[in-house]
């Protein structure tokens, strides 16, 4: 037993140090996530753990200690909940509504109690997986403080390359426009969320197709050329591969500037805000920081917060310590702007 609680302690530490740096393998960032955004019950475990097994103590203190940090942080930064994140969010996830837009095409939709600004989400998953369906909680949680949402789909490459992702989400948008009364929402006072490849689409959607009053943008890449050229550790993500699929082309095909946002933004871009983990493998932070600065050379309003502990997807746990900076920077971005 006791060789098997060393063993356990180890597995733990093993865990929990995803957090400081995922072994490059296919997975281990999304266990990086989870080592981040529910870190404390990795604590609990060890503290049990080592108050049971005193050889374990060692392994099981800095267990305790990797997977507390990012609380830690989180609640040094302000606005963080110990309560909410070992009670979790608790609300319901079911859309109000599904609606086909056009033949195939659906979006979920949470429809507030009256007439009110709305927020048109869009998923990730390097331009080839995903669904409405993912992140639901913040969709809920928006239309709770006030919002219409909609979650939207696209189709996906590689069939369907660039840029047939963004005619979908023109159809979308011009769909809630038309149908503003029905759906309560302000057809005046729309954003655009997207977090990864979401993200590099609600930024092209908010700058150059479906102008709305402010964008947000999880962790997105900014620039396909910089991406092709600064590619993820293929283990982890074979990115040049999802460029090419979604843009159909090699560098330096036109196309790769075509769907930069950080080429495409102009003066009296719509505001913008940039989330993104200082430890993503898969989408650089780098990305974010040259549209900060882009933003800055065209006086757009702009806000970033990047958080130290946090890789790829950090937002997936609304409770977490990312999940609820991320929300209370959107919350705040969202009433200033919409």
């Amino acid at each position: 037993m006791k060789w098997a609680a060393v063993a356990l302690s180890l597995l733990l530490l093993a865990v929990a140090s995803q957090r400081l740096y995922a072994w490059p393998l296919p997975y281990c960032w999304e266990l990086s996530v989870g080592s981040a955004e529910w870190g404390h019950w990795l604590a609990l475990a060890a503290l049990i753990l080592g108050l049971l097994v005193p050889t374990t103590r060692p392994a099981c203190f800095l267990t305790i200690a990797i997977s507390l940090a990012p609380c830690l942080a989180a609640w040094k930064h302000g606005g963080f909940s110990w309560s909410r994140l070992v009670t979790g969010w608790g609300g319901s996830r079911r859309p109000t509504r599904e609606i086909e837009v056009s033949p195939g095409l659906w979006m979920d939709v949470y429809v507030p109690e009256k007439p009110s600004p709305g927020v048109l989400v869009v998923h990730g998953g390097s331009w080839a997986r995903g669904s409405r369906k993912d992140f639901q909680a913040l969709n809920a949680y928006l239309r709770e403080q006030g919002y219409f949402v909609a979650s939207l789909d696209y189709r996906l490459a590689p069939a369907h390359p660039y840029p047939a992702a963004c005619e979908d989400l023109d159809k979308a948008f011009d769909y809630v426009v038309s149908h503003a009364q029905d759906l309560q929402v302000d057809p005046q006072r729309l954003a655009w969320l997207g977090r990864s490849a979401g993200a590099h689409l609600a930024l092209l959607q908010a700058y150059t197709r479906r102008p709305s009053r402010c964008v947000i943008a999880y962790y997105p890449p900014t620039d396909m050329l910089w991406s092709y050229e600064h590619p993820s550790n293929p283990r982890v993500l074979d990115s040049p591969a999802a460029l090419r699929d979604f843009l159909g082309q090699t560098p330096p095909a036109p196309v790769y500037p075509e769907a930069s946002p950080l080429q495409r933004v102009e003066s009296g871009a719509p505001p913008t805000l940039l989330l993104h983990g200082e430890r993503d493998d898969l989408v650089y932070v780098e990305q974010s920081r040259r549209l900060q600065r882009r933003l800055g050379e065209l006086g757009v309003p702009c806000a970033a917060l990047y958080l130290p502990w946090a890789n790829h997807g950090c937002d997936i746990n609304l409770a977490g310590p990312s999940g609820q900076l991320c929300t209370q920077e959107v919350v705040r971005f969202l009433a200033t702007y919409l």
